[in-house]
């Protein structure tokens, strides 16, 4: 007598034994901020190592960051953290108010945010901060706070693309991925920002 087939296991089982591990969208989306944190680490690691060589940091005659910009930039970021996991949870539970209205607090705080960082800018160079001519500190300073700033509009860039998408009905429960997204990351850039705002403004 032959011995009995093993049952071909129905299609719940299937699923359950293909499934993943982790989505492959975000396991995309986690090696990308790995990279962008190694960018990051490498730079306020080279800020780091300067500025515990140099006798003096600032040097001497250079204008100094304002700790009040630098806070009111992190709290900016915050609240777009905060409007991007509204705007999460709203496109999961097909919630269109909390889904608008998470996309335009985080446009609204990137905004402010940049608006911001163009002042402090701005005053930096009418004192005197060059990129040619302040030693390591101006070039240090414009790297990190403009990569940083370059991160900040690209991800506002995707959120207003999602803010078109939202007007249009395109996100639903079943495709609010490109919302998760962007959510993680907003939230690497806020992160980032308070690295940044530890080792410039702080130390």
């Amino acid at each position: 007598m032959s011995a009995a087939m093993p049952s071909d296991p129905g299609p719940v089982e299937k699923s359950v034994l293909t499934a993943p591990a982790i989505a492959s969208h975000r396991l995309a989306m986690l090696i990308f901020l790995v990279a962008e944190a190694m960018l990051f680490t490498g730079l306020l690691g080279a800020t780091l190592v300067l500025r515990a060589g140099a006798p003096m940091w600032p040097p001497e005659g250079q204008p100094v960051l304002h700790v009040w910009a630098g806070g009111l930039n992190l709290a900016l970021l915050a609240a777009g953290s905060f409007g991007m996991a509204r705007a999460v949870r709203g496109a999961r539970d097909a919630s269109h108010r909390r889904l608008v209205g998470g996309i335009a607090l985080t446009l609204v705080s990137g905004a402010l945010f940049l608006t911001l960082m163009g002042i402090e800018w701005s005053r930096l160079y009418r004192e005197g901060l060059r990129t040619t001519s302040s030693g390591s500190y101006g070039p240090l300073l414009f790297t990190l706070t403009g990569c940083h700033a370059l991160h900040a509009l690209a991800v506002m860039i995707w959120v207003g693309i999602l803010l078109v998408l939202a007007a249009r009905d395109r996100i639903s429960p079943a495709h609010h991925e490109p919302v998760e997204m962007a959510g993680m990351f907003w939230h690497f850039v806020a992160v980032a920002w308070l690295f940044l705002f530890v080792v410039l403004y702080m130390l």
